[in-house]
């Protein structure tokens, strides 16, 4: 199978769909009825069964199908998805049948800012021009649709991490990955913003091939010192603790990080 989304269409937009009506050993069909449904890459039914208006057809037939553009919108904050629409062929001596073709959607603007990314693409690859080239330098030499993804990425996987918002004063006002998208903008101030977008950045461009760093995965695998010729390097018996971003990113966030989670009353 061919992956759909080297050839994604817009999303919000009318699709047009051709299905060949050939059964599973490839022989032509003479069907009697025809209808359709449309589901979404989780399998829900955004449309449900209705005829497919067809005339006499004449094999190898297809049969088109336009999903109105109200079926392709994306949720705010979704860049892509998919949809599949199912054929269901009924032949004159009732042999059912159900094809399928499934095509990619993606959003004109992939990234939201507050809502899937700490800021639009365009404020992003600003403030990699502000950091040091070393930790962005993959980022910025990518094509628009890798950094894109990377970015994407990145915004997963730092909201895995144990963030405290902070305010510009210090006061904390919360676990970031508590609140939804209109709380965030309007606790999370100008200095912990900065740094979100900073480590997005800095995230994006280590998944994007920042070379890994040969100390932290040693320490991970349980060693304690390294010695290469007469040089010998120690590490220290506590091993680090494992996040799921480089150490760039911790680094960029260790004012918001916190590495142990307080329980309390309610």
């Amino acid at each position: 199978m061919s992956n759909p989304f080297e050839s994604a269409r817009p999303a919000g937009l009318d699709s047009l769909v051709s299905i060949t009506l050939l059964d599973a050993s490839g022989a032509s069909m003479a069907p009697a009825s025809i209808d359709w449904r449309l589901v979404d890459e989780a399998d829900e039914q955004l449309l449900d069964w209705a005829p497919a208006p067809f005339d006499v057809l004449t094999p190898p037939a297809a049969v088109s199908i336009t999903v109105p553009a109200s079926a392709n919108l994306l949720a705010l904050g979704q860049a892509y998805g998919m949809r599949t629409v199912e054929l269901r062929v009924t032949t004159s001596i009732g042999a059912v049948t159900v094809l399928t073709s499934t095509y990619a959607l993606e959003a004109a603007s992939k990234l939201v800012a507050i809502v899937n990314s700490y800021g639009t693409h365009k404020q992003l690859m600003i403030a990699a021009q502000y950091a040091p080239q070393t930790e962005v330098m993959h980022l910025t030499g990518a094509s628009e649709e890798d950094s894109v993804r990377a970015l994407l990425g990145a915004f997963a996987a730092i909201e895995q991490l144990p963030l405290m918002v902070v305010s510009n004063k210090g006061q904390e006002l919360g676990w970031l990955r508590d609140m939804d998208a209109a709380t965030r903008a309007v606790k999370i101030e100008s200095e912990m913003r900065q740094a979100l977008m900073r480590a997005q950045i800095t995230e994006a461009s280590a998944a994007l091939g920042m070379p890994g760093d040969e100390i932290t995965q040693a320490r991970l695998r349980g060693m304690v010192s390294m010695t290469v010729g007469e040089s010998s390097q120690y590490f220290g018996n506590a091993r680090p603790l494992e996040l799921s971003v480089s150490r760039a990113t911790t680094r960029t966030l260790g004012r918001y990080l916190r590495r142990s989670v307080r329980v309390g009353r309610a």
